[in-house]
């Protein structure tokens, strides 16, 4: 009789091991990264000047290749992380970085300013920030973002935006 009632307890304690650690198991199968995310929702896009001065975005593949980045149809995009360099200047020159949330179907009424920085050249007429965002700064795939830069004509050396894609809510 207790050998029975010992695999019988055995027996639910492995059900309930299963049903506890079951679901936890999948969706960690299902995901590729340590961020809880597969690598096909990160996104990292370096900004560069066209030919009328404005900045545009293009993501940087795995592979290492870019293409043209939207916003996916239902994604919102999460940005993390955002690193700019200015490496040709006067030295004392106040450069400014902003990015604006600029709404697709009426950006001259809709355009909010979500991040603003400044940045004051050293004696090389060199400088640089790198801010990481607790929260993250969001962008829904009905806006764009759109940055606007006052610093010296080819001193950018970089701009970088990190972050990852979700679904919208």
């Amino acid at each position: 009789m207790l050998t029975t009632q010992l695999k019988l307890v055995s027996g639910l304690l492995v059900l309930a091991a299963i049903a506890l650690f079951a679901p936890a198991a999948a969706n960690a199968q299902s995901l590729d990264t340590h961020l809880g995310n597969k690598t096909a929702e990160w996104v990292s896009l370096s900004g560069l000047f066209n030919n009328s001065g404005e900045v545009f975005f293009l993501r940087t593949l795995p592979n290492g290749k870019a293409e043209s980045f939207e916003i996916p149809k239902g994604k919102v995009l999460v940005i993390t992380d955002i690193h700019w360099q200015i490496t040709a200047g006067n030295p004392g020159t106040v450069c400014r970085l902003s990015l604006n949330v600029e709404n697709l179907q009426n950006p001259v009424a809709f355009t909010r300013r979500v991040y603003n920085s400044v940045l004051t050249l050293n004696t090389a007429g060199v400088s640089n920030s790198n801010e990481h965002f607790t929260a993250g700064l969001l962008v829904s795939w009905e806006a764009r973002i759109k940055a606007t830069t006052t610093i010296p004509t080819g001193a950018l050396e970089n701009l970088f935006l990190i972050g990852y894609l979700v679904d919208e809510a």
